[in-house]
């Protein structure tokens, strides 16, 4: 299995490197992993991942503050 990580992504999460990542974007930096289906996020769920210390929201993909 090859690593999609190169020096356009320096990411630290491991999903960069699976060929069926269960989330659809990346909690560090962003990139999306597959299209979403879910509705829209809610504070409250944006809330516990800001506590996980994620930088983006791994359902939606907006960054957390």
């Amino acid at each position: 299995m090859s690593n999609i990580r190169n020096g356009a992504n320096q990411c630290r999460n491991l999903n960069h490197g699976r060929m069926n990542v269960p989330i659809s974007f990346c909690p560090d930096c962003g990139q999306r992993f597959k299209p979403s289906n879910s509705a829209p996020c809610g504070s409250q769920h944006h809330a516990d991942y800001r506590k996980q210390r994620f930088t983006f929201c791994m359902d939606c993909g907006i960054k957390l503050n």
